[in-house]
């Protein structure tokens, strides 16, 4: 194909003049680097694998793969430098070494740009597919933010659309959860097993457990679980009581042996007496205080004594009253409903109806455990173990409730697998002696990984008709969650879902998609994306001015040659037509070379990954996912950015008069 004037001119200006030796010493380096980085990433990658596979004791887990990721930390850096020196090298090759420096600064604009949208796209990507994955696409919930009723018709009457695959209704609550060693707030989703799993993939990211225990928790096989529970409790027990013994300092021979003595079950010396640090016994001093030495009150009793002047009805002269006096009278009377005694409890237990004081542990007081009550499926009260995870292993078996966490939240309450423990709840009843918060033992059943840090520390899973007794909505629930055939098809949906609501008549009730329910962090991710693209769109705006500043210097050194182009009839549009494409061949070289270096990159991150310590981030593996758009976008803005720079030189050079380029001299 024959060349035109103008590119012939333009490629002229910006070819090599002569030979250099540099380029190819840097090329070969170049090279061995490259070849280097790429054996450090197999390496690594098969390093890691045979450690995973072959040896899984701690050796490997400390040594092989720590030397693995710093092999493909290692490898990674190479690599990009390698590629970084090769292209300088083949560019000064190529071009001038103003020009090859220039197009190397619009390929790495381009590169950088092209692997940080990439990263964070599949970022979005990657945090959309766990939103939906653990709560469906479409949520339905009351207009009021308050539970509703009738959810068993519009959940058959969603499922007959052809838009959505499956509905489960669900009831949640925010709750405190209560374990032997720990506490945590968390968020109580009462779903139907079976209907919620054909909308999420809860039972998919089961990682210890079952997730149809969560239908039979019987199923399992608790008793050894239990058993190395216990046996775990007996040894932290032991540990505690060791080590207080050894930060005992080495003179207190006599607490020393006030312990053996109490140990051994042996008479101690008398309370009363006050020892050498001042101790006083609680036993004598509580009467003392409360004025009345001759009164038996034990120190450890909870119940405080009644004020003086208490009459046998249990008021005094301020309206006091007696809760273990008052209680039954109101049984009695029929204001309050009897109490009713726990499954499989013997009914000669606690005659009264009165709640046994539970034992204070040293953390602080805090309210009896035994009087805080359980509510039943049907909303009926029952009581519950004092304390979860203690006493025998196989009592009050069937009075709990199956019960999935995250692996964040196991992870700090501290129980394994099959433990037992209490999620406690504000939402409770009124009376004589205050608000009581509502009480359910459960059992953790099943252990999931979402790969969400806030799905996997906050949520806990149990039966619908539980939670909706424990927090009192009878048979109502808080929202529906939809799944649909098609997630691409969203809006349709949406559409269709609302006109089958309207049909049966729940104006109440409003629909929202995973967009609408997350629109703050979507949102937040965009303008982020954004600002990274604008901030390194900056690396391709500082290369067009070394563009322009090149080009500036091209028409004031070949202006004799301008001269002699225009007094042999070349056109003003022709000689601005060489310079731009200088600047034009310089921005398609330099944007196409960054665009395919920053796909390559992106290809071996998505295959290799990143070494990030596996306890503070969740994956080693980044989600990169390259979206053809966002690269036509960068290309695009690129070459608009190298035009733009190149319009006021070719400008310049065509308003040139032959008769200045001829004046100027060298």
């Amino acid at each position: 194909m024959r060349e035109t004037l103008e590119s012939w001119i333009a490629w002229r200006h910006l070819r090599a003049r002569g030979t250099r030796r540099w380029p190819r010493a840097v090329g070969i380096v170049s090279v061995i680097v490259i070849g280097g980085g790429v054996g450090a990433l197999l390496w690594a990658r098969s390093s890691a694998a045979i450690a995973e596979e072959l040896a899984g004791g701690p050796a490997a887990e400390l040594f092989v793969p720590a030397a693995a990721d710093i092999a493909s930390l290692a490898g990674l850096i190479a690599v990009a430098l390698g590629v970084l020196c090769l292209g300088l090298a083949v560019l000064v090759e190529l071009f001038n070494l103003l020009s090859a420096i220039i197009i190397l600064s619009v390929a790495q604009g381009c590169m950088a740009l092209v692997v940080v949208l990439s990263l964070m796209t599949g970022l979005e990507q990657d945090l959309q597919g766990k939103i939906i994955r653990q709560s469906a696409e479409i949520r339905i919930t009351d207009r009021e933010g308050e539970p509703f009723t009738g959810y068993a018709d519009i959940t058959r009457a969603l499922e007959d659309l052809a838009e959505v695959d499956a509905a489960s209704p669900y009831a949640q609550g925010e709750v405190m959860i209560r374990s032997p060693y720990n506490r945590s707030g968390g968020v109580l989703v009462g779903v139907l097993p079976e209907a919620h799993a054909r909308v999420s993939s809860l039972a998919e990211q089961i990682d210890r457990g079952d997730y149809r225990f969560l239908v039979d928790p019987d199923a399992g096989h608790w008793d050894e679980l239990d058993r190395l529970q216990k046996a775990r409790d007996e040894a932290v027990a032991q540990a505690i009581a060791a080590q207080q013994v050894r930060e005992r300092s080495p003179g207190d021979d006599a607490d020393d042996e006030a312990a053996a003595t109490e140990a051994t079950g042996d008479d101690a010396a008398d309370p009363s007496e006050e020892d050498s640090d001042g101790w006083e016994d609680p036993s004598v001093e509580v009467p003392k205080i409360r004025g009345d030495a001759d009164a038996p009150n034990d120190a450890d009793d909870p119940v405080p004594a009644a004020p003086a002047g208490a009459d046998d009805e249990g008021w005094d002269d301020e309206g006091w009253e007696d809760p273990s006096v008052e209680i039954p009278k109101l049984r009695e009377e029929g204001v309050i409903p009897p109490k009713v005694p726990p499954v499989g409890a013997d009914p000669e237990r606690d005659p009264e109806g009165e709640p046994a004081q539970a034992a204070h542990s040293g953390e602080g007081a805090e309210p009896a455990e035994a009087a805080i009550p359980t509510l039943a499926p049907s909303g009926v009260e029952e009581s519950e173990p004092a304390e979860a995870g203690e006493g025998d292993p196989g009592e009050g078996t069937e009075a709990l409730v199956p019960l999935l966490l995250g692996a964040e939240l196991i992870e700090e309450l501290g129980v394994p697998l099959g433990a037992r423990i209490q999620v406690i709840t504000p939402i409770g009843r009124m009376t004589p002696s205050g608000q009581i918060p509502g009480f359910l033992a459960v059992r953790v059943v099943g252990v999931f990984y979402s790969g969400n840090y806030e799905y996997d520390h906050q949520n806990v899973y149990a039966p619908l008709d539980r939670v909706q007794a424990l927090l009192r909505l009878g048979d109502a629930v808080t929202g529906i969650d939809v799944k649909l055939t098609n997630s691409e098809r969203l809006d349709p949906a949406v559409a269709a879902i609302r006109s089958r609501l309207a049909d049966l008549g729940r104006d109440d009730l409003k629909v929202e998609t995973w967009r609408e329910l997350h629109k703050n962090l979507f949102s937040a991710m965009f303008l982020e994306k954004v600002a990274m693209f604008i901030g390194l769109l900056f690396v391709v705006l500082v290369a067009a001015f070394g563009i322009l500043a090149t080009n500036l210097m091209s028409v004031l050194d070949k202006a004799q040659e301008i001269a002699i182009l225009k007094a042999m009839g070349s056109s003003d549009r022709r000689i601005a037509r060489v310079f731009m494409l200088e600047g034009m061949i310089v921005g398609v070289v330099g944007s196409a070379a960054g665009i395919g270096v920053g796909l390559l990159f992106c290809a071996i991150l998505a295959k290799q990954g990143l070494p990030l310590p596996a306890e503070n981030f969740y994956t080693q593996r980044l989600p990169v996912v390259v979206s053809p758009l966002e690269v036509c976008v960068v290309g695009v803005s690129a070459l608009v950015i190298v035009w733009l720079s190149s319009v006021y030189p070719a400008r310049t050079a065509a308003r040139l008069r032959p008769v200045d380029g001829l004046r100027s001299t060298d």
